[in-house]
């Protein structure tokens, strides 16, 4: 089992104050993706591997102006994906991709309830 996280940028939202489009709130996701695979019938009745994967979505609002400012059309999703991490800080997403990892492993191997057995003296 290799899993395989990825961060990134779903939107943003903008105000033209106190600059141009300054980025007010960033939409973030993160997907992690197992390399072990399960069948899935498709609608034409075919099975096809699919690979285990979840994703976790999370919104950063009020942002507040720095020191230093990106025009709009200079910036990157790398960037603003650095701003979010440095936002939520290295223990909230280092605390995110293992939540995440968990869920993922969990969904792979959910636990089972106890299931009701007729008495074999019914």
């Amino acid at each position: 089992m290799a899993v395989t996280l990825t961060w990134g940028i779903e939107a943003v939202k903008t105000l033209q104050s106190p600059k141009a489009d300054f980025i007010t709130e960033i939409q973030w996701y993160l997907t992690a993706v197992d390399s072990d695979t399960y069948k899935e019938k498709q609608t034409d009745g075919k099975e096809v591997d699919v690979p285990w994967s979840v994703r976790r979505e999370g919104t950063l609002s009020k942002l507040q102006e720095s020191e230093s400012f990106t025009a709009f059309a200079d910036l990157t999703e790398t960037q603003i994906i650095g701003w979010v991490k440095n936002i939520l800080g290295t223990s909230s997403v280092a605390s995110i991709e293992k939540n995440t990892k968990s869920v993922l492993e969990s969904k792979k191997t959910p636990s089972q309830a106890p299931a009701k057995k007729d008495l074999p003296w019914s």
